[in-house]
């Protein structure tokens, strides 16, 4: 598969309702990054919802999508958007696990 770096589209680093940059997965995420368990530059969220803007013909094949990025803000508590990005997924078919534990709750259907 190809392996490119996501293509950000859209940034928004401050939360709409109080301004704060702080996010609760960048407050979780601190300790491990000050240890090296996480690379310091790592952009840490909740949520990922993974979009196909392409129409797949069959499995297996490698499309585009749309990554839209959830966190909650640290300061209010408002869920919000904190990134949207492009990225290369391959297509999965639905029920078909893209790793040892299945596509339950907790797991995507793409990987990257």
């Amino acid at each position: 598969m190809p392996k490119i770096e996501p293509k950000i589209i859209a940034d928004f680093p401050n939360c709409p309702q109080c301004g704060s940059e702080e996010t609760v997965s960048q407050l979780a995420c601190a300790p491990l990054k000050e240890t090296g368990k996480i690379d310091k530059e790592a952009f840490t969220v909740l949520r990922q919802n993974i979009v196909p803007i392409e129409q797949p013909m069959f499995a297996g094949v490698v499309v585009q999508c749309i990554v839209t990025l959830f966190d909650v803000c640290a300061k209010c508590g408002l869920e919000r958007c904190t990134r949207a990005q492009i990225i290369l997924a391959p297509v999965q078919v639905q029920g078909m696990p893209t790793h040892p534990g299945g596509n339950g709750p907790g797991h995507n259907l793409f990987s990257r």
